[in-house]
């Protein structure tokens, strides 16, 4: 399903602990969850051919409205370069970064560099 992509298959991972830590928390099976995460994931083999684009599309329908349009906003910036924090605070104003930048990093969807305070898509 990830096709041997390291990136794919990190998304996928962190996709599926978020699926984990969401869905379980309403007292659902951790087996149930799982199951239900995994169905979903092959039954998007046939409609997304790619398995990077695929991983990125269950890890964002996973996001809250605010980290889904701060990472679907980042898309217009190159994926091979690093964008200062300081300077998407300028441009996402109404955005709380701090909060939200963790959170994508750990999803695999972006890289942050906390000590160049800079963040890029994952590559």
């Amino acid at each position: 399903l990830c096709a041997r992509s390291p990136l794919a298959l990190s998304i996928l991972g962190a996709t599926g602990n978020l699926q984990m830590a969401q869905g379980c928390s309403d007292g659902t099976r951790a087996e149930d969850c799982w199951r239900s995460f995994c169905e979903e994931l092959g039954g998007q083999e046939k409609a997304e051919p790619d398995p990077v684009k695929r991983c990125i599309g269950l890890a964002t329908k996973r996001l809250g409205e605010q980290e889904r349009r701060l990472y679907l906003g980042m898309a217009v910036f190159p994926d091979d370069v690093l964008l200062p924090v300081d300077a998407l605070r300028v441009i996402f104003r109404s955005t709380d970064l701090e909060a939200l930048l963790p959170r994508l990093a750990a999803l695999h969807l972006l890289r942050l560099d906390p000590v160049k305070r800079c963040i890029g898509l994952a590559t």
